[in-house]
């Protein structure tokens, strides 16, 4: 993801976002820049749900914290220490458009695959995770990462 729309974060029915004079009424929702993850999710198993989406597309992630380590000297915080399968492409149509892509992919056959292989270009593999690049995608977006 390049991080180009909207995302939003959702704790114990509080909204954390870009606030829109136009939608939000006052204290509806706190503006998510220099909110602390750790204030967030303070504890084992304290949850959010990350909303990102524009109009043609919408990803709703339920993100929990399982589990919570001593820091290690020379590591950058926050990091991502596992995870499975790739992100999906900016802008392929939500879930049902990933799901779309994901099978015609499949099919070299397919009168989309040219069109779909090169739009997402000849590196994309949906079953490959990469710990390092997540991170680094994340050192870009400091967004909740700030210190408290």
């Amino acid at each position: 993801m390049e991080n180009y729309h909207l995302p939003e974060y959702i704790v114990d029915g509080q909204r954390y976002a870009t606030p829109d004079p136009d939608f939000d009424g006052p204290d509806k929702t706190i503006r998510e820049n220099g909110v602390c993850l750790a204030n967030l999710l303070p504890t084992v198993g304290a949850a959010m749900l990350y909303i990102y989406y524009d109009f043609g597309d919408y990803w709703q992630h339920d993100v929990r914290l399982e589990a919570m380590t001593v820091p290690e000297s020379g590591v950058q915080y926050p990091r991502i220490s596992g995870g499975a399968r790739s992100c999906p492409p900016e802008d392929c149509g939500g879930t049902g458009g990933y799901a779309n892509l994901l099978e015609v992919l499949l099919y070299p056959t397919d009168e989309e695959f040219e069109h779909l292989r090169r739009w997402v270009g000849p590196k994309f593999n949906a079953e490959v995770f990469s710990a390092d690049a997540a991170n680094e995608r994340l050192r870009k977006n400091r967004s909740l990462a700030a210190e408290g």
